[in-house]
């Protein structure tokens, strides 16, 4: 050998002339922080020497490095062969395994089948022949393993007893995602190593400051793009650290930062590499697949039209929330069939008061089509989907706008709608069984058919606070069997006064087993004309309670508050009736009135109410009520007619009033004037009856004051005569009551 120079060279790799007993089979699985597999990377083992090692002569100790790759599934495995195949079926114990793949496999290669060794410990034997997908192996299998059980060719390394000069050993390195975050040494002294370990990756790395120092206060001006993950020591609140004493100014675009994700980045160039396809919607996707297994938060500010449906979690437990961030914030889906967007998170997603949706506008592109705004827990693979909280979410332009569907599987259950505008849909919300349901502070308006549709025998919704108008129905149950019960508190329920006018249906039950609880609702009919038969429908139900309620009309006749077809219920209603043109509280059915008492601060029980077997559960103190006579339709000038008395140009001017009440100025002029002349009152408000007595006086004028009296009752035209005979010229303000 030459003296000038020696060279050893150690080679950490199996070679073919190497006998199998001379090597150490490595073999293991690498998890992250969450307990979840790395499912990018490798694991290097590098050869050192002993650090009191010597070497005689001219030489040189030259290392070398087996690098193993790590697979999808977060095994290690061979670099030259690095596919991972799998059982094809239940393998028994034995010499022969059949796989779903034989792709990259050769005979002579080692094998590895975790849990198919003596006592389930991991197996590694070698491949003596393949025949299509079924491995011959040498030594046989102990212990019968599942399909999709992993079969994959192990890493190997030299013992470090076959390597000169004795003493050396290797350096282990871990490169999750390919960032070496974890080293350690070891000694291959054994034919296996199992290296299973717990490792940081990049993403989980104890933050420096990174790009940004947020220890200090600190500006950065300028546009700044990140398209890799930016970690933060803070938290931060939407995509701006809001806690620290930091100053950032410039427009900002992240990518990523502490599980936060944003699709706005996919548009235009620079697009990080999790970005796909070609809309929001695709993006929105693509930013849930990247978010992992447990899920994190998607926040977007501009506004896009999109065509492929928004798939929220769609993995048990996976917890992925949508936020707008800005009042710009909106989705525009324009298909004609499908649903825009479908939250699944499956048994297990219980992500308790974050708000699941927030923050944003979501566009359909007609009420007539048979699209779906919102779909909570309608996938059958992920069902039990709960404690989802939408708040500030406008849903428009939908068949359905917001569904909580049931499935064969399950449903998706304590649901939580807060400061919502769910309006010119087909149907605003359809719920089943998706019990608990709140809704609360909303706007459900303009809906076609109806504002809110339960069709679920166990359905139980809360509500409270909500504006409920211009609906076809406000609220809708049609239940055949099951209890379904609603608990309403304070909401508003109006119908518009814009012509044509449209049904003042508020709510419709048919459900046997219902409860309804509607405590201090107003009902308002907004249309100045015409008959409205109901505001409530209660065809079929268990027990109805109005208590206390508020009910006015503008001028359109209510027949009645509750019509009834119902029998084997209670009704109990409390109503402070507003207006003359509101009929009985209760027609029909046979329900029991537990409590028909009214507040009648608008006419009430002056109306003709229907009393009809229910005297013996009045209690009315006759001291205890106010009736206030300031309540009707306006009184006007052209009601009052004069008799030619009053002379033949005399004039009705200075109306005032409405309701029971009214004043006005009479003016004799002209010629003719003569004793007793008469006054008729064309009612713009009906008496019950023509028993019902009025009064007209004189409170001012210049003329005499002068007595007036009734001479004819009317529930339409009372007449009055003027005692005297008016003077020319002079005016006499008169002032008319009718009832108590």
């Amino acid at each position: 050998m030459p003296k000038a120079f020696k060279s050893l060279l150690i080679l950490a790799v199996m070679c073919a002339q190497l006998a199998f007993a001379q090597t150490t089979t490595i073999y293991g699985l690498i998890d992250d922080l969450t307990g979840n597999p790395v499912t990018t990377g490798k694991v290097t083992m590098t050869l050192r020497p002993s650090s009191d090692v010597t070497i005689s002569g001219t030489a040189r100790f030259t290392t070398q490095t087996v690098t193993c790759p790590i697979a999808s599934t977060g095994n290690v495995v061979n670099l030259a062969n690095s596919n991972i195949s799998a059982t094809s079926g239940t393998t028994s114990a034995g010499t022969s395994v059949t796989v779903t793949s034989a792709t990259g496999f050769a005979a002579g290669q080692p094998i590895l089948i975790p849990g198919a060794g003596v006592g389930g410990v991991n197996y590694v034997g070698s491949i003596s022949a393949i025949a299509s997908l079924t491995f011959t192996i040498t030594p046989a299998t102990s212990t019968s393993v599942s399909a999709g059980t992993p079969v994959y060719t192990p890493c190997q390394v030299m013992m470090n007893t076959a390597i000169q000069p004795p003493g050396s050993g290797y350096q282990l390195g871990f490169w999750p995602g390919n960032v070496n975050t974890a080293t350690i040494f070891f000694y291959a002294l054994n034919p296996l190593l199992d290296i299973t370990a717990i490792v940081s990756t990049p993403g989980q790395l104890p933050s420096q400051g990174g790009i940004v120092d947020t220890y200090s206060n600190q500006t950065i001006a300028g546009t700044k793009t990140f398209t890799g993950i930016v970690n933060f020591p803070v938290p931060i609140a939407g995509l701006v650290d809001t806690t620290s004493t930091q100053t950032v100014a410039g427009a900002k675009t992240f990518a990523n930062a502490n599980g936060v994700v944003n699709p706005d980045s996919c548009a235009g160039a620079g697009a990080p590499s999790w970005c796909n396809g070609s809309d929001m919607g695709a993006w929105i996707n693509a930013a849930n697949a990247y978010l992992g297994p447990t899920g994190g938060d998607i926040f977007f500010s501009s506004c896009r039209t999109f065509s492929t449906p928004i798939l929220l979690g769609q993995a048990t437990g996976k917890i992925v929330r949508l936020h707008g961030v800005g009042p710009a914030a909106c989705l525009n889906y324009t298909p004609s069939t499908g649903t825009a967007l479908s939250l699944d998170w499956g048994n297990g997603g219980n992500q308790g008061a974050v708000e699941a949706l927030s923050n944003f506008w979501l566009e359909g592109a007609s009420a007539a089509n048979s699209t779906v705004g919102i779909s909570i827990g309608g996938n059958t693979s992920y069902p039990y989907t709960q404690n989802v909280k939408t708040v500030n979410v406008t849903v428009s332009g939908f068949g359905t706008g917001i569904i909580g569907p049931t499935n064969a599987s399950g449903t998706s259950f304590d649901l939580t709608f807060d400061q919502m505008a769910v309006d010119n849909n087909g149907v605003g919300f359809v719920f089943n069984d998706n019990i608990p349901t709140r809704i609360y502070n909303s706007e459900i308006d303009t809906n076609t058919n109806y504002g809110i549709e339960l069709l679920g025998q166990s359905m139980k919704l809360v509500m409270g606070g909500n504006d409920i108008e211009a609906n076809g129905v406000g609220l809708y149950i049609d239940v055949a069997s099951g209890g379904v019960t609603v608990v309403d508190y304070g909401s508003h329920w109006e119908a518009p006064g814009t012509s044509p006018c449209t049904s003042a249906q508020f709510v419709t039950v048919n459900a046997p087993g219902a409860t309804v609880l509607l405590d201090g609702d107003d009902f308002q009919d907004d249309c100045p004309t015409g008959t409205q038969a109901q505001f409530i429908t209660w065809t079929s139900g268990q027990y109805l309670s109005l208590r206390p309620a508020v009910a006015t009309s503008e001028g359109r006749t209510l027949t009645n508050v509750i019509n009834s077809s119902a029998s084997s219920c209670a009704i109990d209603a409390a109503m402070d009736k507003q207006s003359l043109l509101i009929g009985p509280i209760v027609t029909g059915g046979s329900c029991a009135l537990e409590d028909k008492s009214i507040n009648g601060s608008g006419g009430g029980p002056s109306h003709a109410i229907d009393y009809t077997g229910y005297e013996a559960t009045w209690n009315l103190p006759a001291s205890a009520t106010l009736f206030l006579a300031n309540q009707g339709n306006p009184c006007t000038n052209g009601e009052l007619a004069l008799s030619s008395g009053w002379g033949n140009t005399a004039a009705v001017s200075a109306v005032n009033g409405l309701g029971q009440t009214c004043e006005w100025t009479i003016t004799s002029s002209g010629t003719g004037q003569g004793a007793s002349p008469t006054i008729t009152d064309t009612l713009t408000n009906s008496l019950p009856s023509a028993t019902v007595l009025c009064e007209m006086r004189m409170t001012g004028g210049t003329g005499t004051s002068t007595l007036i009296d009734q001479t004819t009752g009317s529930a339409t035209a009372p007449v009055f005569t003027f005692n005297g005979t008016p003077a020319a010229s002079s005016t006499y303000k008169v002032l008319r009551r009718c009832g108590p």
